[in-house]
């Protein structure tokens, strides 16, 4: 009787698991909050980690992914590490795929993409203002301080490359009041013409 009761009960457990996480299982539902965001980039912690925030419904934001992707290519082997923070809204239905996994397959993004699942919280803790926003964390000085840079809204390409090689020596990418140089790469990436 009680074994009966007992296969009853984990049967039923094990429905209930499957309901929540087959979705995620099944069609990549890749979500993060920040708790889990900041022990990622401390796992890291040695490498220089760009996390990018962005959402697909935002053309400079797939830009940004975009030249990232290549990028991730070039700097793979080099203690670099990329991470993509999507700001889109969740899917009404669990058997939909998500936008960002759907970019992520169209474009054969390479490094990781998720989506945000606190958007307030890790807006206010990683003080995001606007998106697309690069934050780099990297080891400063001879002491091999953590520290962060953030860039807001798009940056080149060759912007980009020359924060992860003053990251990689553990110098400060640019100074506060430097601006970022602006490119348009349309020509690049002929499928997101408006």
């Amino acid at each position: 009787m009680c074994l009966s009761s007992c296969r009853k009960k984990m049967l039923q457990y094990g429905i209930v698991l499957m309901g929540i996480f087959l979705p995620a299982i099944v069609f990549g539902q890749s979500v993060i909050t920040s708790p889990e965001l900041e022990k990622t980039i401390r796992e890291h912690k040695g490498d220089v980690v760009v996390v990018a925030f962005w959402a697909t419904w935002d053309k400079p934001s797939r830009r940004q992914i975009l030249e990232l992707n290549v990028l991730y290519h070039i700097y793979k082997d080099m203690r670099v590490q990329f991470l993509g923070v999507s700001f889109d809204e969740e899917e009404k239905r669990w058997w939909r795929s998500s936008v960002v996994k759907k970019f992520e397959r169209e474009y054969s993004i390479a490094f990781p993409l998720y989506k945000v699942k606190d958007k307030e919280d890790i807006s206010h803790i990683f003080r995001i203002k606007q998106i697309p926003t690069l934050i780099y964390y990297f080891s400063f000085g001879k002491r091999g301080e953590f520290k962060q840079y953030m860039s807001a809204g798009y940056t080149e390409s060759r912007q980009i490359e020359e924060d992860l090689d003053n990251c990689l020596k553990g110098v400060m990418p640019r100074s506060e009041g430097q601006p970022v140089q602006r490119q348009e790469i349309q020509e690049k990436f002929p499928r997101l013409r408006p």
